[in-house]
């Protein structure tokens, strides 16, 4: 035991230089031997031309080798490293996508640490175009049923869309937000309205004039073959024929549609007036009509006179 003291304590301030020596290059080299480590998570910013767009969500992280000592290395984060790229060329392959590959000056450093490894990223990309869309309007509401929608016309009829490539190629018609209707119009109006496109295209005007031409709701219906009356002076002693016996007429009724349901063939009153016909003869006669129906009328008679044969009585 005191040997081993004596050992100790015999010229312990060169012992305590050298043992002071001996950790000094410890350290020292252990700060120079380098290690590699991969970090993950770490955010990588893609960032496109203006004439490039995204066709789906690029990636926000990507996984970094950085290689250094193994005392910086248990210091760092991913977001120390954080990456940028910019994109303004593509190539891409016959699925669709592009291959982009990384640079290690992409991304920050660290004093002490350096980044040795990047992966190469995989994106989908689409070239931004522009086209000509027609506008379609549309419309929240009803009018009374009185009153149609005789024409709608949008100022401008045709918008400039920009976006990606396959997203517009697929768009025919871009939409108005919609133009409101109520039973208390009556007269054509018009109406300033946004124009409604897909996530990621732009409109050029954002907004459009629409006109609406509001009419009365009539329609027409066609009655043929409608027997034809011969209307005469009961006083006088004469006898009226149809010329050709059994000739009929075509009537052409108009009103709103719920009337012209209630329009029957015997509804319809088709008649020549002969009361002023006093001598025997042969005459051509205008044919006139009329609908017992209320909120109908009769808009043409096919043909519109008819020749007819009068004699006197014995």
């Amino acid at each position: 035991m005191n040997r081993l003291l004596s050992l100790i304590l015999n010229d312990y301030p060169r012992k305590i230089v050298a043992l002071i020596l001996a950790l000094t290059l410890y350290v020292g080299v252990s700060i120079k031997i380098s290690e590699e480590r991969s970090l993950t998570d770490v955010p990588i910013q893609v960032v496109l031309a203006p004439e490039l767009s995204f066709a789906a969500r690029p990636p926000q992280f990507v996984t970094i080798a950085v290689k250094g000592s193994r005392r910086a290395l248990k210091e760092v984060t991913p977001e120390q490293f954080a990456g940028r790229v910019y994109i303004n060329t593509v190539n891409r392959s016959a699925d669709g996508t592009t291959v982009v590959y990384l640079r290690p000056d992409m991304f920050k450093s660290k004093p002490g640490v350096k980044v040795v490894r990047v992966p190469a990223l995989k994106l989908h990309l689409q070239r931004k175009m522009s086209k000509r869309v027609q506008v379609k309007a549309q419309f929240s509401g009803r009018l009374s049923e009185e009153f149609r929608q005789a024409g709608v016309q949008s100022i401008p009829a045709e918008v400039m869309v920009s976006g990606p490539e396959l997203t517009l190629n697929a768009l025919e018609a871009v939409f108005t937000e919609p133009v409101p209707l109520s039973e208390t119009v009556t007269d054509p109006f018009e109406y300033e309205s946004k124009l409604i496109v897909p996530a990621g295209l732009q409109v050029d005007p954002g907004k459009v004039m629409v006109q609406v031409d509001i009419a009365k709701n009539f329609e027409q219906r066609r009655f043929a073959g409608l027997p034809i009356r011969l209307m005469q002076n009961g006083g006088g002693r004469m006898q009226a024929f149809l010329f050709t016996p059994g000739q009929t007429a075509d009537v052409v009724v108009s009103g709103l549609a719920n009337r012209l349901l209630a329009v029957r063939p015997g509804s319809i009153r088709l008649f020549a007036d002969l009361s002023d016909i006093r001598q025997p003869g042969t005459y051509v006669v205008p044919l006139r009509s009329s609908c017992s129906v209320e909120g109908v009328s009769v808009k043409a008679v096919t043909p519109g006179d008819v020749k007819v044969k009068v004699v006197k009585l014995p």
